[in-house]
């Protein structure tokens, strides 16, 4: 079972500028505990986790909500924890689920998910 908040509780996905200091907030939930954030390769897209599932939102966004996540199709990959890593070489995200595997889905979402990786 994903993580979830609890009642009252937000989740927060922040972009820092190392030069300035400057903090901008990307999105805020009060349904999505978002998780374990990275930047996509191009530098498009944020990718989380959240309830099992792997989310990505235009880096560029500021101050929307869960409505602004797009699910990365994941074909029959169970349900994830928070872990993923982004293969840049390879247009692929690693992830981890709950059955205890790693899977290998294509970036692109294009061709369904859900191969086990090597």
């Amino acid at each position: 079972m994903p993580r979830t908040l609890l009642p009252g509780q937000r989740s927060r996905l922040l972009v820092v500028d190392p030069a300035t200091g400057d903090v901008q907030v990307v999105l805020e939930s009060t349904r999505v505990l978002v998780e374990a954030p990275n930047w996509s390769p191009d530098g498009r897209w944020l990718v989380v986790n959240g309830d099992g599932l792997l989310w990505r939102v235009p880096a560029d966004a500021r101050g929307v909500d869960e409505t602004a996540l797009e699910p990365v199709p994941m074909g029959e990959v169970p349900e994830i924890n928070n872990d993923h890593v982004i293969v840049p070489d390879q247009g692929a995200v690693i992830v981890s689920a709950r059955d205890g595997h790693l899977y290998e889905v294509p970036w692109d979402g294009v061709t369904p998910g859900g191969t086990p990786a090597a």
